[in-house]
């Protein structure tokens, strides 16, 4: 089945990878139901999608139940088969794990693993007459890496890159894997260089090193792995090669 015939969601879809993984599938044809939070940055990035049929936008944050509710009646609306990239983030570079507020933990845990569990939720059941799907969980190195000033970011995708296993075993008909970007320019990116000295040196060395990719490349890189057999990364961990 080519993406022309399958229903995708993207969360985290208005800038960053997000927006670049929106790109790659739109030219390939796909239909797309778009999330993230910021209205404004949403519907600009909609706004440059040519064809309304194929399209919807659902503005909200993917921590609410409720969202990823809405999320599911608008991919089931476009039709055909339905895949996931939960692409949705927060960082909150900066404090230690010990000084962040319940707020703080709760937006980061909430972007990633609880925005994870509700889509998982809302959309499985529409997956199972059909007996396919696909679910992308974007991870990163940090869920297996401790650094300074990212525990609750590190938790968050610990969590969700264990949901992505477990959603491959206790449903083996769909195909549910952990996708790496590496290190990409994105805002996250910029953000954590601007954290306390303590947090921001590893980011800062990122660009200094030259080890930052662009979101496209990245994007690129999905792509490549959605347009081959799905079925051989069930359940696994696939990473974008690290710049050198």
């Amino acid at each position: 089945m080519g993406f022309a015939s399958e229903t995708w969601v993207v969360t985290g879809a208005s800038r960053g990878v997000g927006a670049a993984i929106v790109d790659g599938l739109w030219e390939r044809g796909a239909r797309l139901v778009l999330n993230a939070r910021n209205a404004e940055t949403l519907r600009a990035k909609a706004a440059t999608l040519d064809d309304p049929t194929r399209l919807r936008v659902v503005v909200g944050d993917i921590g609410s139940a409720e969202t990823s509710v809405r999320i599911a009646a608008a991919a089931v609306d476009l039709g055909g088969p339905i895949g996931v990239v939960h692409n949705a983030g927060v960082a909150g570079a900066g404090p230690m794990i010990w000084e962040a507020t319940a707020g703080q933990s709760a937006a980061i845990l909430g972007a990633s693993l609880d925005g994870g569990l509700h889509l998982v939720r809302s959309l499985v059941p529409a997956m199972v007459d059909d007996r396919s799907g696909c679910f992308v969980f974007v991870g990163s190195g940090i869920a297996e890496r401790n650094m300074t000033g990212v525990g609750s970011y590190g938790i968050a995708k610990a969590g969700e890159e264990y949901l992505a296993r477990q959603l491959a075993l206790e449903a083996p008909w769909l195909v549910s894997f952990v996708w790496r970007p590496g290190v990409v320019d994105t805002d996250m990116q910029t953000e954590a260089r601007s954290a306390p000295d303590e947090v921001s040196r590893v980011f800062k060395s990122f660009q200094d090193d030259g080890l930052l990719t662009t979101p496209a490349e990245a994007a690129a890189d999905l792509l490549r792995h959605l347009a081959g057999d799905r079925s051989e990364l069930s359940g696994t961990t696939v990473s974008v090669p690290r710049k050198v």
